[in-house]
């Protein structure tokens, strides 16, 4: 029993640990986006990234700028730690593996307003499963690496309410399919790389 609870101390006491350090990683992001360059372009910079039809190579720093490329990453990061906390989700060693995936993409093709509806798939197959959502968390997070489909399909020639539903429906749709694939395929190569 004493044994238990110094593992169950020594993982809580990883979690916290794990959890700062993206906090202050994704808040680094946030500030060095508002002292980079000017800021009053910042609001600009960001509505250019927003709007932008941006394929996955797409430097967000020749989009929006220095400051809206970094402050946008900080962006992603802070919203990956509050969907962690917010779903009670214990931080592991993948859990830094879909936060730095989110942020690092956030430099090149990611926006929140692009992650959500894969999230929003990772949630209703959860709902559609019973399962709590902080166990599949870590799923539809690294599949929002593929949010520049959000992005083209909605702004790939002009905004149009038909390309963002389709781009939107698109990445629910992967986001919940996403999860049960995900799971077979780590019991289908048995842990081998």
């Amino acid at each position: 029993m004493r044994d238990k609870k110094l593992h169950s101390h020594a993982a809580l006491h990883y979690h916290n640990i794990i959890m700062s350090v993206m906090l202050l990683f994704a808040l680094a992001f946030v500030v060095a986006g508002l002292f980079t360059g000017n800021i009053a372009d910042l609001p600009k910079g960001m509505w250019r990234i927003f709007t932008c039809p941006a394929p996955l190579v797409t430097d967000f720093t020749m989009v929006g700028g220095l400051n809206a490329a970094l402050f946008n990453a900080g962006l992603c990061g802070l919203f990956v730690f509050l969907l962690y906390k917010a779903s009670g989700f214990v931080a592991s060693g993948g859990a830094f593996g879909a936060y730095f995936l989110a942020v690092g993409i956030g430099l090149f093709g990611k926006t929140v307003f692009t992650m959500i509806p894969f999230v929003l798939g990772g949630l209703l197959y959860a709902w559609y499963k019973k399962e709590p959502f902080r166990r599949i968390i870590l799923y539809p997070i690294q599949a929002s690496a593929l949010s520049p489909v959000v992005s083209i399909l909605t702004f790939y020639g002009g905004f149009s309410w038909g390309g963002a539903a389709v781009g939107y429906i698109s990445a629910i749709i992967i986001g919940f399919i996403i999860t049960p694939v995900a799971i077979h395929t780590r019991t289908m190569h048995r842990g081998f790389d």
